[in-house]
């Protein structure tokens, strides 16, 4: 089975997706913004392998953990942090990328190195302005970030009650009001 993750990070309160701009020669969305992913190779034991390659091998991310959150006949979807990051390096998207950053630069997103992933192929798009984005997008890219977003924020939220109840706990513990 497929695998395709939504990259999510989160940066004093906003919401950021890590996209990758895919070749004019692939099969699935040329030249499209898209999640990263891809088929199954044979040594991916399932689809959690298959992300976790992909994710690698197209990004250099390695997530922090998996979530699945969408499943279709031949896909599986997961949304993830990243752990760690190594910036990919190839020539042949360096000219696409250029000018996907004028494009974006023209539309009045943000192209700072901060805002961008890697200098080649992938960039970090506020979540919020998906719909925005001048680019055309792989299909079902849009519900599929929404979808991803509604549960990193509910895990973040979660957490965050975790954290203030046991704030709350230690307060009483110790006798802090």
């Amino acid at each position: 089975m497929n695998a395709q993750c939504i990259v999510i990070e989160q940066v004093d309160g906003e919401w950021w997706v890590l996209l990758q701009l895919r070749a004019r020669t692939q099969h699935v969305a040329p030249g499209r913004l898209a999640s990263i992913g891809g088929r199954r190779e044979e040594s991916d034991t399932g689809p959690d392998d298959t992300a976790r390659r992909e994710l690698l091998e197209e990004s250099g991310v390695v997530p922090d953990r998996l979530r699945e959150f969408a499943r279709s006949k031949r896909c599986v979807w997961f949304w993830c942090r990243q752990r760690t990051r190594v910036p990919p390096t190839t020539p042949n998207e360096m000219d696409d990328t250029r000018f996907l950053r004028r494009r974006l630069r023209f539309a009045g997103f943000d192209c700072s190195p901060r805002a961008l992933g890697a200098p080649y192929g992938h960039l970090w798009v506020q979540a919020r302005r998906i719909n925005d984005v001048p680019w055309p997008l792989m299909s079902g890219v849009r519900e599929r970030v929404a979808a991803a977003l509604a549960e990193a924020e509910a895990e973040a939220n979660e957490a965050a009650e975790a954290a203030r109840s046991t704030n709350v706990a230690e307060n009483v513990k110790t006798g802090k009001q």
